[in-house]
This record gives C-alpha cells, sequence and structure tokens, in this order.
C-alpha cells in the first residue's frame, strides 16, 4: 500500500547524545516505511558521520560524511520496515543527533541556498536544476518511499557529483527529496 503521507509520518522529535562512535538505537515508535530528518550537531571534530545499520546492527551504508570542524547537518533515513532504526554516530567530539519529522525539512519550489550538508523538500513541477558551490553531491530520492525495504542510497539518483567550484544543470523529475553536501555555501535553483 504506498505511503499517503510525502512527508512521512508525525512523531515526537527524539534527541541522542554522545561521543565517538556509538550505535544508536532509534525510538521503536518512529513510523515505519517512512523518510525521516536526521539532524546532527558537532563541534571541534575532525569528522563526523553516520551510517545506517542492518538488521544485525552492523554499519551498512554512510547517510553523512562531514569533515568540516563545526557541523550542523541534515540528511534523511528511511525507517525499515520490520524493525527499528539503527545508525551509527562518529565524531571525535561530543554530538548531539535529532531524529524529526520530515515536515521539519526546509521546502522549496524554485530556489534554495544553504551551507555544506542539508536535506531539503523540492515541492515543485520537473524542471532542471542549477547548483553552484564548492564541491556538492546532490542526491535526489522520491518523495514517496518506495515499497521495497531494502531500497537504498544506489536506488537514489545522484544529480550532481563534483569537486571544486560547481557550476551544474541536472534534471529534476519532480517533488521529491534533494540531499546537498558540499564543502561551502552552496545555491540551487530549478528552472521549469
Amino acid at each position: 500500500m504506498p505511503v499517503s503521507d510525502p512527508y512521512g509520518g508525525e512523531f515526537r522529535p527524539c534527541v541522542y547524545q554522545g561521543r565517538g562512535k556509538e550505535t544508536v538505537h532509534c525510538d521503536p515508535g518512529l513510523p515505519a516505511g517512512h523518510w525521516v530528518l536526521l539532524e546532527i550537531e558537532s563541534y571541534h571534530s575532525l569528522s563526523t558521520t553516520i551510517e545506517i545499520c542492518d538488521a544485525y546492527g552492523r554499519a551498512e551504508d554512510f547517510l553523512l560524511t562531514a569533515y568540516e570542524d563545526d557541523v550542523r547537518a541534515r540528511t534523511v533515513a528511511l525507517v525499515p520496515r520490520a524493525r527499528p532504526l539503527t545508525l551509527r554516530v562518529e565524531a571525535d567530539a561530543p554530538w548531539t543527533l535529532r531524529v524529526l519529522p520530515l515536515a521539519h525539512a526546509r521546502r522549496f519550489d524554485s530556489h534554495v541556498e544553504g551551507i555544506a550538508h542539508d536535506l531539503v523538500v523540492y515541492e515543485g513541477r520537473p524542471g532542471c536544476s542549477t547548483s553552484c558551490t564548492t564541491g556538492v553531491p546532490l542526491h535526489g530520492a522520491p518523495a514517496h518511499p518506495p515499497l521495497d525495504p531494502l531500497y537504498d542510497d544506489e536506488e537514489q539518483d545522484l544529480l550532481v557529483n563534483e569537486i571544486g567550484e560547481v557550476r551544474a544543470s541536472a534534471p529534476v523529475p519532480g517533488p521529491g527529496l534533494l540531499r546537498i553536501s558540499g564543502d561551502g555555501p552552496w545555491k540551487c535553483s530549478v528552472r521549469r
């Protein structure tokens, strides 16, 4: 049965804190089969990463990798249908991870700007995105999570993947999630 709410289910936000490498077993009340927004803060760390874990608690895929000293970043995870969401978080300094409903993500329909790593919801029609930034992978994912519980990053569309100052265009098929990772400020516009 398709998910009726394209922005994930509602739930009370959860906050987890730690230092170093820790496995986070998220609240089992998170809506199974829905996207959730992950927001992490870590200051004075050489790197900060979030990985999703498999059913055995083993790190499986990177959701976020940041090499800035001070990180306040957002990404997205799909809650498994048959088990609670489990994440591996690593930073050299104390970190705070918030798991939020996707309704907390920024939205845009033609232009958005940000810094470093962010997850934004594109609400416009199909068009062509133009990115201007310093080093940016731009991933697109459907607003509706797929029915396949094994959906992962390989099934998301990599729209742009460049290093250095980038001005690139890529098709955006319509409403969905855009996960943007950059080394500094970035801009993204969609022309129809």
